[in-house]
């Protein structure tokens, strides 16, 4: 068996550069036989392996089978998300060791092992599990698997060509379960009938000393029975080569009934003697130091409690720091509504998982973050979902408080979620959250909120506390904390020093509000700004501005998208063949240049970066676009546009007008304060042009055009582009507890949103930022990274020096020539 798990591991691909990460999971039905002298256990189990990607899913081994069965129940594929799962029965080995016997906790463990090459071996906790009862009914045990991942390393190559000579590094993963006997079984099997032998052996002691017949009988018929009982009982007790409990117990007997006979004898010398007196301190003594001398003895041998230390918690990600020329960075702004929203507030409001400028994730204000390959992750009965978040040890907010879990509770319970079942502390560092189903979003991050800061605040709700931290400067968990803050002037951060990693490059960091933008521009130049919020300036204003500066402005691209929304209730929007003429009749390579430059991108998919697989990409088509609306009977028909007072949104809506125009609509621009309000509203009869981040790891409902309710989008509705099967895709992914499936399922979600078009896409557009050459660590080549994400990292380097360009001076117009001046005529001179 063993010579077939190890060929089993040498079908891993040498070619595979990146091996899919594998999640290994099983079920216990039943364990039928628990053979400790033999150190093997049968076993009734299911197991099964879920991967995206290429693997030959037989890799995957029991590596503990003495002799097994294992029979597969089948394979599943959805696009390159596989599944297999076997019916495995038969005996598993485990070591078993006896010294605490019987008193002793043994571990029961189904061990998987897969070849490095073929994949990074994950246990599946999530949907793991066993039965209530199994078959041997005297040990008992929590339902609950406790994982241990390993690799192990053997010093051959296993005959392996594509690693000849190197040794064969193994992952295994072992789902163990701890059994231990009934404690009131061992004191009325063992315990009770040795006690009442021994009590019987001390009584003996208060039988008169000439009684010797009486006496010795006692004590003889004592340690005979401690013999038999001992004999009796060693088919239960494990015959192995070191000394047990239950035989120290035993020697502990033998001692006792051994010393009682020993006295019997001396007491009855003593009488004979006429040494009264000493006969009976003898047996006072005896009676007196022998139990307690026997106590004494067993309890140094009692077994110790097995005591396993919680997992320590993850370590802190420490980010590089670097020496900074200047201590204060200044941010100029034209809005400054919120505490929430401003500049600089990524590096105060750190939640229980931080997300790196390089897409890294892990966990801050709590030890580890719940996942299916942890125990922090449970499944309860009912089909309820357990989450547990323990609070990092010694972590305190910005003002020295200790963190707490009702810190981490107050954050859930002011944000309303309908599948949230309950919210329970348990004791000062965790929390646990009972959720109505199987949900992606249990295992994310949330910002804790201070519970002792916030009390006076938090009986009126989630609106309360929302307006509240909108502009009451609240402690924070980041590098930095906010010390003042006045709505739509100013705002100040400082180092957090209770921060519990290294302390940020900049000590201070003051954003300032300008009413007037030109006035921010001039402050720039003057050198009394260092930098100014993205956008916060006119596509025309950047080009000036950079044309004089061109080290300090960036114009690239960003993961903001415009987009048209169409009202799906009016009759012609509602079809999905005719939302495609329209978008085949805009030149969105022609919008994206004529609004952002070089730096715009045309949308295809609401988030940035590269196209899913599938996705459908509709072309610049007009001609085909203006056959199809008049076949439709819609040529000469008006549409109705409607956008903000923006000049890039003025831009836009004149191309649309073009465009359109020439498919054969006649387009109505409409200029509206807040284009958001009107798509909300609804029954708008058209198109409205709006502005929206792209976030892969946003709820997919939010792109599909789907009205909102309680904050929260309302999947139950239907319409043309979000129909069953999209619902369907939206509902798997937030039960995909595995990041590879909720990934595939994203690129799934996304190409039927190309292919339904439930918004039209047009462009990505530009982000425009300014800052002094000096300033470094804020430039990401992500355009999905927010600017202000790794603020702790920012600092000046003065060595990078700034380019002005000085403005050419016009030269002055030559001076007129003036007329040469005539020869004044001599007088003449009277006679």
């Amino acid at each position: 068996m063993l010579a077939a798990a190890l060929l089993s591991l040498l079908a891993a691909a040498p070619e595979a550069e990146a091996p899919p990460r594998v999640y290994a999971g099983v079920y216990l039905h039943d364990v039928t036989k628990f053979d400790q002298k033999d150190g093997t256990f049968d076993v009734d189990v299911e197991m099964w392996a879920k991967w995206r990607g290429q693997l030959d899913p037989e890799a995957l081994v029991i590596a503990n089978a003495a002799e097994v069965q294992k029979d597969k129940l089948g394979e599943e594929s959805d696009g390159d998300w596989h599944s297999t799962r076997w019916r495995v029965r038969g005996t598993l080995r485990g070591e078993f060791p006896l010294q605490s016997f019987p008193f002793d906790e043994q571990t029961l463990g189904v061990v998987l092992a897969l070849d490095r090459h073929a994949g990074e071996l994950t246990p599946d906790l999530a949907s793991s599990g066993m039965s209530e009862r199994f078959s041997i009914t005297d040990w008992l045990y929590e339902p609950v698997f406790h994982p241990k991942v390993k690799q192990v390393t053997y010093r051959s190559d296993l005959g392996a060509l594509f690693r000849e000579g190197e040794p064969t590094q193994v992952n295994q993963v072992a789902f163990e379960l701890y059994v231990h006997r009934p404690p009131l079984t061992i004191a009325l099997k063992l315990f009770l009938p040795l006690l009442i032998v021994l009590l019987v052996a001390l009584i003996a002691q208060l039988i008169p000393a000439d009684v010797i017949e009486a006496r010795s009988a006692v004590g003889v018929t004592a340690l005979l029975s401690c013999f038999a009982f001992q004999y009796t009982l060693s088919d239960a007790i494990p015959s192995v080569s070191y000394l047990i409990f239950a035989d120290r117990l035993f020697m502990v007997a033998y001692a006792v009934s051994g010393l009682t006979l020993l006295e019997t004898v001396l007491v009855y010398r003593f009488d004979r003697a006429e040494k009264k007196r000493a006969a009976v301190w003898s047996d006072r003594l005896t009676l007196t130091l022998v139990p307690l001398g026997a106590a004494v003895v067993v309890l140094v041998f009692w077994p110790r409690a097995v005591v396993r230390p919680p997992l320590p918690a993850e370590p802190l990600v420490e980010t590089p720091r670097f020496a900074s020329t200047k201590k204060v960075v200044r941010i100029g702004t034209n809005i400054l509504p919120s505490l929430l929203g401003a500049p600089g507030n990524q590096g105060v409001f750190w939640g229980t998982v931080h997300e790196e400028p390089d897409g890294r994730r892990w966990p801050f204000a709590v030890s580890s973050v719940p996942s299916i390959a942890g125990d922090g992750l449970r499944f309860a009965a009912g089909g309820d979902l357990e989450v547990r978040w323990q609070v990092r040890p010694d972590l305190k907010w910005s003002d020295g408080t200790p963190v707490t879990a009702e810190d981490l509770a107050l954050a859930v319970k002011v944000s309303p979620n309908p599948h949230l079942r309950e919210v329970l502390t348990e004791g000062k560092r965790t929390v646990m959250l009972r959720y109505d189903d199987r949900l992606a979003e249990a295992m994310e991050g949330f910002t804790p909120i201070p519970s002792a800061a916030l009390s006076a605040a938090t009986d009126g709700g989630y609106e309360a506390v929302r307006d509240y931290r909108r502009v009451t400067p609240l402690p924070g968990l980041g590098p930095f904390k906010v010390t003042s803050f006045t709505k739509e002037k100013a705002m100040v951060l400082e180092r957090n020093p209770f921060f519990p990693g290294a302390a940020p490059s900049l000590e201070r960091i003051e954003v300032q509000k300008f009413a007037d933008v030109d006035a921010m521009i001039a402050a720039f130049e003057k050198g009394e700004l260092d930098a100014l919020v993205p956008n916060s300036i006119s596509p025309e204003q950047a080009s000036a501005l950079k044309a004089r500066r061109p080290d300090a402005v960036h114009i690239r691209p960003s993961s903001v998208q415009l987009a048209l929304q169409p009202d799906l209730t009016e009759p012609r929007l509602g079809r999905r063949e005719v939302r495609r003429a329209i978008l085949e009749a805009i030149d969105r390579e022609a919008v994206a240049r004529e609004a952002y430059g070089e730096s715009g991108r045309v949308s295809h998919v609401p988030v940035a970066g590269a196209l899913p697989p599938g996705t459908t990409v509709v072309p610049y088509a007009p001609a085909h676009a203006r056959e199809t609306l008049k076949r439709l009977g819609l040529a000469g028909t008006t549409l109705p546009i409607f956008h903000e007072k923006k000049a890039v949104d003025q831009i836009i809506g004149a191309r649309l007008v073009r465009d359109l125009g020439a498919a054969g609509l006649t387009v109505e621009l409409h200029e509206v304060d807040k284009a958001l309000d009107v798509a909300k509203k609804g029954k708008h009869g058209g198109l409205v042009l709006l502005v929206a981040i792209g976030e892969r790891d946003a709820p997919p409902s939010r792109y599909w055009n789907l009205p909102l309710v309680d904050g929260r989008y309302d999947v139950s509705k239907r319409h043309d582009a979000f129909d069953d099967r999209v619902a369907a895709l939206v509902e798997k992914e937030k039960r995909a507890l595995y990041p590879e499936r909720r990934e595939q399922l994203r690129d799934q979600l996304f190409a039927a949103y190309a292919e339904a078009l439930p918004n039209l896409p047009l462009v990505f557009a530009a982000e425009r930022i300014v800052a002094v050459p000096s300033l470094q660590g804020w430039a990401h080549e992500d355009p999905t990274v927010r600017f202000g994400a790794g603020l702790e990292q920012w600092h000046f380097d003065d060595a990078v020096a700034a380019k002005v360009v000085e403005p050419v001076p016009t030269p002055a117009p030559p001076p007129e020539p003036t007329a040469p001046a005539g020869k004044k005529k001599p007088k003449k001179k009277k006679p």
